[in-house]
């Protein structure tokens, strides 16, 4: 049984596993900020994982860097291609916690990747905010790109505000195919909802800021995250269901593009390492959502 931790600040709740590095519920008194994990749900259903050594799928299970040709293996099957790198698929140690933050460690040395590394997650609640630091140090002998990020997953009904310059449409396998403007359907510069379709999108040139809100459920999440994450993942599977507003550093595929799509190559013993700030509020007169909704 994964090993789970509780922090509390406030009105504020949140629960981690140790299984995947994830985080199981997040809540602002009785109501959820976060889909809430199942049970002995696997890392990949919880509300939220890390993406480390990289996001999203590497195309052809290969890539080129520094003159070599790299092979990673799928972990993910039935799906064909490696997915979202290792960390959400590995145990992560406790390094120390107290009633309001947390520290969680992963080492990687193989077999699905050539990367090899030490991340570190800090998790740290106030009365008001919680801020996710993710870091990642490479251990081993190679210069080889990075890239960080978190995939969470919110409730539906939402309308998002995510500011950006330009979108990935969606190819073949599930990668990007290429950049074009913003359609006004997947224009978040203002408030909007999210259409009622399936979406699977990257978007560039994000401002680092986003906001989602509840109107029915009364609820609001503002999202702020350093410079290095300029780039967001959409992903919304169907009308009604969970969605998915991911932090990350590079475009999926970044292997497989010039200049690596903003991974970062790290020499041995080298970092990259950010932060978001999550800040949850009730949207005037929805009082009810912090004491009596049930989700």
């Amino acid at each position: 049984m994964t090993k789970t931790i509780t922090l509390r600040s406030g009105d504020l709740a949140l629960r981690l596993g140790c299984r995947g590095g994830v985080i199981l519920d997040f809540r602002l008194g009785a109501g959820a900020l976060m889909r809430p994990t199942p049970e002995g749900a696997a890392p990949g259903d919880s509300a939220c994982f890390p993406l480390v050594p990289l996001g999203n799928r590497i195309r052809d299970n290969r890539f080129d860097f520094g003159g070599q040709t790299y092979r990673v293996t799928p972990n993910a099957l039935p799906e064909p291609l490696h997915l979202h790198g290792a960390g959400w698929q590995a145990d992560w140690d406790l390094a120390g916690s107290d009633q309001s933050s947390a520290r969680l460690i992963h080492r990687y040395d193989g077999p699905d990747l050539p990367h090899r590394y030490e991340a570190v997650q800090s998790f740290t609640l106030t009365p008001g905010s919680l801020t996710i630091s993710l870091a990642v140090t490479n251990t081993g002998a190679d210069t080889l790109p990075f890239g960080i990020g978190w995939h969470p997953f919110f409730l539906p009904g939402a309308v998002l505000t995510a500011p950006a310059q330009g979108v990935w449409t969606e190819g073949p396998g599930h990668l990007p195919d290429g950049r074009t403007v913003l359609p006004e359907d997947l224009d978040f510069a203002q408030p909007r909802p999210l259409p009622g379709r399936w979406i699977n999108n990257a978007f560039d040139g994000w401002s680092g800021h986003a906001r989602i809100d509840w109107p029915q459920r009364g609820l609001s999440l503002r999202i702020s995250a350093d410079p290095v994450f300029g780039c967001y993942q959409l992903y919304a599977p169907q009308d009604g269901a969970p969605f998915a507003f991911e932090p990350m550093s590079h475009l999926p595929d970044a292997l497989s593009r010039p200049g690596h799509g903003g991974l970062t190559p790290l020499a041995p013993g080298e970092s990259l390492a950010g932060s978001i700030t999550l800040v949850p509020s009730s949207l005037p007169g929805a009082a009810g959502a912090v004491s009596g909704e049930k989700s």
